[in-house]
């Protein structure tokens, strides 16, 4: 992943936003969305990690081949502690707590997830 995440720039967006969130977009493509997600809780800040990524074609063509990679890169998140649901347009939409020294870690994980899918 490229640079360092400002975490504690994301902090002060959290407790001065109005809703008490912040949002980095850490990395994205055609395709997906790799976020870290600040929200302001009693005694501190939540971290979470959220992932979207296109799973099916615009046209919702079946294509057994985009299916079984769905299943592998679900099975991944799911292993990994991700909770998952399903978006309009084929998306998949996935999010896992995760501590600030987990981010980096995290991020790897899911670029390498998005590398093995075809284009």
């Amino acid at each position: 992943m490229e640079g360092r995440i400002d975490i504690e720039g994301l902090d002060r967006i959290a407790i001065g936003s109005g809703d008490g969130e912040g949002y980095i977009v850490i990395d994205k493509g055609d395709g997906f969305r790799i976020g870290l997600v600040a929200r302001a809780v009693q005694g501190g800040i939540a971290y979470s990690m959220e992932f979207l990524v296109r799973m099916m074609d615009r046209e919702h063509a079946i294509d057994p081949v985009r299916i079984e990679q769905a299943l592998m890169v679900t099975r991944a998140l799911i292993g990994r502690g991700y909770s998952l649901t399903n978006e309009d347009d084929g998306w998949i939409y996935a999010e896992r707590a995760v501590g600030p020294s987990m981010v980096d870690d995290e991020g790897r994980f899911l670029k390498g997830l998005v590398a093995g899918l075809p284009p």
